[in-house]
C-alpha cells in the first residue's frame, strides 16, 4: 500500500495506509547478517483522512503498529491499526469525529 511515485518528506509523512498486512516479504538492499533474529515494532499515524476530511496534525493520525520479522536473512512486515474508542468513532461516523491535538476548523 506504499505510493509507488517518489514524494516529499511532507507528502510522505501524511499518507494514509488504509489495510492491514501480515508476513509479507520484503528485499532488502545487500544482506541481512544471518545473526539479525527477532522482532522490531514501531508505532505511528497511519490514517489521515475519514470521508472528505483530513487530519492536519501528525500527532492526529489514527495509530498502528509495524512490525518487522528478522529471521535467517529474511525480512517480513505485518502492520495493524490499533482498535481505539477514537478509531472507532471515527468509523461508525464515516468522518472525523472528536477534537484533536491540533486539527481545528472543521466541525
Amino acid at each position: 500500500n506504499f505510493p509507488p511515485r517518489i514524494m516529499s518528506v511532507e507528502q510522505l509523512a501524511f499518507s494514509s495506509l488504509t489495510s492491514e498486512v501480515s508476513d509479507v516479504p520484503l528485499e532488502a538492499t545487500g544482506k541481512v547478517p544471518l545473526w539479525i533474529s527477532g522482532i522490531f515494532v514501531r508505532n505511528g499515524p497511519a490514517l489521515f483522512e475519514f470521508g472528505n476530511e483530513e487530519f492536519n496534525h501528525w500527532f492526529d493520525g489514527q495509530a498502528m503498529l509495524h512490525s518487522y520479522h528478522f529471521n535467517e536473512g529474511a525480512i517480513k512486515y505485518t502492520n495493524k491499526f490499533l482498535n481505539t474508542s477514537n478509531l472507532r468513532a471515527h468509523q461508525k461516523e464515516g468522518r472525523y469525529y472528536h477534537l484533536s491535538m491540533k486539527t481545528i476548523g472543521i466541525l
